[in-house]
């Protein structure tokens, strides 16, 4: 038996017993009950697809193959992302560790002017400055800061990222 049959056949059973059991709404006290979901769609190329919840929003159960998804208990519905999400200001920090130089290199395109600034574990700021970018880069010469962590903050308009950094020997 297809796993079409089989779903058509569960989904034909759970109506059966829907349509056959009385349901008297009105005489509930402080309670209610609610059904929602498909019965079965086919979806355009992915095949059938078959949800049977009560209520909230949960899932108790999946099934997917390539050809059909079966979802029972509580859904939430399907969430499509039609594309990458990419944040539109990031930076690496190498080497990390370093002892005297560090380079920031942004991973997308970025030439405006960027306001470095570099803060110790207390809190305190010990490096400010404004730097063009070359090549997507930021070189900074640190040899006179201490050993230990640090966090650096660069903005670039309304663009804001972070990254810890580790000064060492």
């Amino acid at each position: 038996m297809s796993i079409q049959l089989k779903i058509a056949c569960s989904i034909f059973s759970v109506v059966t017993i829907f349509l056959a059991l009385p349901i008297h709404g009105q005489s509930l006290r402080n309670s209610s009950l609610v059904s929602m979901g498909n019965a079965a769609h086919a979806v355009h190329g992915q095949g059938l697809v078959v949800q049977q919840s009560i209520g909230q929003s949960s899932v108790t159960g999946v099934f997917a193959s390539a050809s059909a998804r079966v979802s029972q208990g509580f859904l939430r519905g399907l969430r499509v992302v039609s594309k990458e999400i990419k944040l539109p200001f990031e930076v690496i920090a190498f080497p990390n560790s370093f002892s005297e130089r560090l380079t920031f290199r942004f991973t997308t395109e970025h030439q405006e002017v960027t306001q470095v600034l570099i803060y110790d574990a207390q809190g305190k700021r010990v490096y400010e400055a404004n730097h063009l970018p070359h090549n997507k880069e930021i070189h900074l010469n640190l040899s006179f800061l201490a050993t230990g962590v640090y966090v650096a903050h660069l903005r670039s308009g309304n663009k804001f990222v972070q990254s810890r950094i580790i000064k060492k020997p």
